[in-house]
């Protein structure tokens, strides 16, 4: 399988990783949502608190979760969040974090996909 333009996940990385098994692949993104969106709101408690290394830490945690699953732009986007260290501009780093929950239910989606076709 070849990565499509607009898929959230590099779906060549993942079939590697799942040698094509459907249901490990279900399970994987299952225990990457319980890491990932708790650190998303994470972020932007640190972001109120100003808490500059909270912020850096929570981004580097993400984009190593989002490249172990193919999750590329989940993974883009956690760097970028890593290079906003910068400029240390809130709105920049809110805009971000917009675009990572935007990502995230994109990989909600597909995972839901997943499980339809893996039940039917």
């Amino acid at each position: 399988m070849n990565q499509q333009p607009d898929s959230p996940i590099n779906l060549r990385y993942l079939n590697e990783i799942s040698q094509g098994d459907i249901k490990f692949e279900i399970e994987l993104f299952q225990v990457y949502f319980e890491d990932v969106l708790p650190r998303t709101q994470k972020i932007r408690v640190a972001i109120a608190d100003n808490d500059w290394s909270k912020i850096m830490h929570q981004a580097h945690q993400v984009k190593g979760a989002s490249g172990n699953v193919g999750a590329c732009q989940m993974e883009m986007l956690a760097i970028q969040l890593e290079e906003s260290d910068r400029d240390r501009n809130s709105e920049t780093v809110l805009a971000i974090v917009d675009e990572m929950l935007i990502s995230m239910k994109a990989i909600e989606d597909f995972v839901a996909k997943k499980v339809a076709d893996f039940s039917s």
